[in-house]
C-alpha cells in the first residue's frame, strides 16, 4: 500500500468514526426538510412506529332507541328543549370481552321527558347514570343512576372482568375526583386515596400510578380483590414529574421528569427498586428548535418509546425506542 492510498483510508476511518460517535441522523418521518438530529446514548430514531404493534381499544354498540322512541326522535326533542341528550359516551369493554361500560344522560332525560309532560328539567344535562352491556346478550342494565351535578364523570377502567374503576368530581370538592371500584352487580366501593396523590398518571388493570401536587412525588398502588388500596412503591424526584407509565409485564414505571429545559426518562424497576435516569433522545438538533420538554415516554410492545412534535405541529411526529442493554 502506498503512502496516498494509506491516507485516504485513515481518512475515511477517522470520518466514519466521528460520524458513528455522533449518531447523527437524517429526519425521515415527515418532519422538516434537512433537520438533522444527534441522539444520546441508546436511543435509535425510527421512520414510524408501523414495526410495533398497536393495539385498537374494543368498542361496542350500545341500543339505538329507548321505550319506543329512536335517537334522532330523542336528539330531535332534546334540542328542541333546549338541552342536550348524551346517549354514550366512554364505552369500556371488559378484558374477556363479556361486558362493556358506559355512561349517559339518556335515561335521564327520558325520564324527565316522561314524569314531567313534555317538559325537560333544567339540570337534565347534568344527570348521568352508568350502564352495563352484557355484549352477549346485548341486555343494558342501569348499574349507577341519579349522578346529580356530577361535573366531571368519566369510567375510567376495567380492573379485571368484574370490576371497574368510574371517577367523579363535583364543584362542592373543588374539583376533586373520587374514585370508585364498582362489580357487574352494581357493589360499590370508594377508594380512599390519599388527597396528596389523588391525581393519576397512568393505569394498567388494578394498578394505578398518581402524583402529588408538587409533582415531586409518585406513589404507585394496586386495588386488591377485597378493593383495598395497597402502596406498593413510592417514587421521588428533584426534577418535576411530568408523566408516568406502568407496565405490570416487564414490572417497570416510567416517569417523564423536566428540569424546564428537557423531559428525561426515569426507569423504575419494580423487582430490584433500581432507579436509573435517561436524558432526552434529542442531543442536538441543527435548526432553531423549540427545547425538547413536551413529548411522551410509554411502552409499547415492551419497548421504550418516546414521541415528541416535530418543530412544525403539521410535519409529522419523531419516533424513538430505547435500547436499556446499550
Amino acid at each position: 500500500m502506498n503512502k496516498k492510498t494509506a491516507t485516504i483510508l485513515l481518512g475515511l476511518v477517522l470520518v466514519l468514526g466521528a460520524v458513528y460517535q455522533n449518531k447523527e441522523v437524517k429526519n425521515t418521518d415527515g418532519g422538516p426538510n434537512n433537520t438533522t438530529i444527534t441522539l444520546n446514548d441508546g436511543w435509535t430514531q425510527l421512520d414510524n412506529l408501523d414495526s410495533y404493534t398497536v393495539k385498537e381499544i374494543p368498542t361496542f354498540r350500545v341500543n339505538q332507541n329507548y321505550k319506543g322512541k329512536s335517537k334522532a326522535k330523542y336528539y330531535s326533542l332534546a334540542e328542541r328543549q333546549n338541552a342536550y341528550l348524551t346517549w354514550c359516551l366512554d364505552p369500556r369493554i371488559s378484558p374477556d370481552g363479556n361486558f362493556g361500560i358506559f355512561y349517559t344522560n339518556r335515561d335521564f332525560f327520558i325520564k324527565h321527558y316522561i314524569d314531567k309532560e313534555n317538559k325537560l328539567s333544567k339540570n337534565i344535562d347534568n344527570r348521568y347514570s352508568i350502564v352495563l352491556k352484557n355484549i352477549n346478550t346485548n341486555e343494558e342494565t342501569i348499574l349507577i343512576s341519579d349522578l346529580l351535578e356530577t361535573s366531571y364523570l368519566t369510567t375510567s377502567w376495567w380492573i379485571d372482568n368484574d370490576r371497574f374503576i368510574y371517577m367523579m368530581a363535583t364543584s362542592d370538592d373543588n374539583l376533586e375526583p373520587k374514585y370508585v371500584v364498582c362489580d357487574t352487580k352494581g357493589n360499590k366501593t370508594k377508594l380512599d386515596i390519599p388527597k396528596d396523590f389523588i391525581y393519576t398518571l397512568s393505569t394498567v388493570e388494578n394498578y394505578l400510578l398518581t402524583v402529588n401536587p408538587s409533582h415531586d412525588k409518585s406513589r404507585l398502588y394496586s386495588i386488591d380483590e377485597a378493593n383495598n388500596l395497597v402502596l406498593l412503591k413510592e417514587i421521588s424526584s428533584y426534577e418535576t414529574i411530568e408523566t408516568g407509565e406502568i407496565s405490570k409485564k416487564e414490572n417497570k414505571v416510567l416517569l417523564g421528569v423536566s428540569d424546564g429545559k428537557r423531559l428525561k426518562l426515569k426507569i423504575v424497576d419494580l423487582k430490584t427498586g433500581k432507579e436509573k435516569m435517561v436524558d432526552n433522545p434529542i442531543k442536538d438538533r441543527n435548526t432553531k428548535l423549540s427545547t425538547p420538554t413536551i413529548g411522551k415516554y410509554y411502552f409499547k410492545d415492551d419497548n421504550i418509546v418516546y414521541t415528541c412534535n416535530s418543530d412544525n405541529n403539521d410535519k409529522g411526529k419523531y419516533y424513538f425506542v430505547y435500547n436499556e442493554e446499550k
